[in-house]
């Protein structure tokens, strides 16, 4: 499972005081070096919303794991071992990006993730409750089955109650039948962001991912 993988892979500390980043940290750094190669600390840093200092030992981490290799002078690169990795999110995570909709969400910033599974209606809430947890200040756990937007619990079609803002949904993530959307709505980005990948990866927990 790999939310356990990178469970693990966050624990494995190296010496001195405890990280400031987790696993949802490192699902992330893993994509945005799969997506945009190569990434220096820096850009890293201000992608991951952490601080430079944070940044360096996640570089050095994933280095020490054979995941990230660091050349001179274009930044770090992911080695055949993290692109295996960044591979096996992406399959389930295949579209994520930035996505304001002020009249669905509870906060001004949103952020939607695609996910390639199917989501059982009695696990809505907890991932829900994951996203809070993260910083979020509200979330839509979206199934899309049959042409249907359905938020379980809420609305059966989210086209019948806002077609311009389903529109836009269906144009920018472009679901496939049984795949599930994940909106996280927060205050800024970054935090929507992170909020939005910890309720993905819970989303999967326990399924083939």
């Amino acid at each position: 499972m790999i939310l356990q993988e990178l469970k693990s892979l966050s624990a494995r500390g190296l010496r001195g005081p405890a990280p400031s980043f987790d696993e949802i940290h490192i699902a992330r750094a893993l994509c945005l070096l799969h997506d945009n190669p190569p990434l220096g600390r820096i850009a890293l840093s201000k992608s991951l919303g952490i601080g430079e200092g944070a940044a360096r030992t996640l570089i050095k981490k994933l280095s020490s794991l054979g995941l990230l290799k660091i050349d001179a002078v274009g930044g770090c690169l992911l080695t055949e071992k993290g692109e295996a990795l960044a591979r096996r999110l992406r399959s389930f995570f295949p579209r994520n990006l930035q996505l304001n909709l002020p009249s669905l969400g509870v906060g001004r910033h949103g952020y939607a993730i695609l996910v390639r599974c199917t989501i059982s209606e009695h696990r809505v809430v907890s991932i829900r409750d994951i996203a809070v947890r993260y910083g979020a200040t509200g979330a839509l756990v979206i199934k899309y089955c049959e042409g249907r937007l359905e938020v379980p619990l809420v609305y059966n079609d989210l086209k019948e109650e806002y077609p311009s803002e389903a529109k836009l949904i269906l144009s920018k993530l472009k679901p496939e039948d049984g795949d599930t959307i994940i909106i996280a709505f927060s205050d800024t980005t970054l935090k929507a962001e992170h909020a939005a990948w910890a309720a993905s990866l819970h989303a999967v927990k326990g399924g083939a991912l």
